[in-house]
């Protein structure tokens, strides 16, 4: 199978961090924190020990749902070291790449979608300290990343995304044209602060066998948030529902009954529920 190696950084101590993509089932793990290829394509980090002849650490990254009909494909391109915590960056289009604490909790969009991410690592390579994705409704990909040694983190890239997220103030806070834009991202030193998703619930799913129209309707704590509404067995990816003061209803057009859906928020909280027919 495909395994290649897209970035290294090297440590005061001289042990060597690499980061790459693997879709091998046995690609070698040591000290995991995830021990198996949980996707099509995952993404790998690997530390090794000053002498370059054991592993320290090394191991997959990456989720192992996408929306229909894609593969799940995680890939990291670069990696930074400090006080031996490995922030590494890539692009995924897995909808259930892990996260922590993140400054955004939910791919971008649907069918197609791909956001960067920027994931630290504890210094044993078990933990995941941060985890987040960076992006809007299309592909954006993450290909660089620097530390100050203050707890900052630049990330830098490219964004095909009109709805990229940016900052009141920034240098550019809109896509310049219809071709793909840099991207330079500050991620502040309290990152991995707790991160408190809102509580979501599904309060009808109905499903019309002479309309093929299944009824939504659902609440979430924090009004801001969107709520996004998926096949649970599949991930086909339905459409957003309609809200306002936290509660939202929708109706989406459906050639079969789905029986289960999954309702997800912006703001990071899920919910699954049964659907009944009439």
């Amino acid at each position: 199978a495909e395994d290649y190696a897209t970035g290294i950084a090297v440590d005061g101590a001289g042990s060597a961090y690499v980061a790459g993509v693997t879709q091998s089932s046995d690609f070698p793990t040591e000290n995991a924190l995830q021990g198996a290829n949980a996707g099509f394509r995952d993404a790998f980090v690997a530390k090794l020990t000053p002498a370059g002849d054991e592993l320290a650490y090394s191991t997959y990254l990456g989720g192992g749902r996408a929306y229909y009909p894609s593969a799940p494909r995680d890939e990291a391109y670069y990696i930074a070291v400090d006080d031996g915590h490995a922030w590494v960056v890539g692009r995924t289009n897995s909808n259930d790449f892990p996260t922590k604490d993140p400054i955004q909790p939910l791919l971008g969009c649907c069918v197609g979608a791909q956001d960067a991410f920027v994931t630290e690592l504890s210094a044993q390579g078990t933990q995941v300290l941060f985890s987040s994705y960076l992006g809007g409704k299309r592909p954006d990909w993450a290909y660089g990343v620097a530390l100050d040694g203050a707890g900052g983190v630049y990330v830098a890239g490219m964004a095909d995304s009109g709805d990229f997220p940016t900052t009141t103030g920034a240098f550019q806070e809109e896509v310049a044209s219809t071709r793909t834009n840099g991207f330079v991202a500050k991620i502040d030193a309290n990152a991995g602060e707790p991160f408190s998703p809102d509580t979501v619930k599904v309060t009808a799913a109905q499903y019309s066998r002479t309309s093929k129209e299944l009824q939504v309707k659902a609440t979430s704590t924090d009004p801001r948030a969107t709520l996004i509404v998926e096949v649970t067995a599949t991930s086909h990816r339905m459409g957003t529902l309609d809200g306002k003061n936290g509660r939202y209803s929708g109706t989406f057009q459906w050639a079969v009954n789905p029986e289960h859906i999954t309702v997800r928020s912006t703001k990071g909280g899920v919910a699954t529920a049964n659907v009944t027919t009439k």
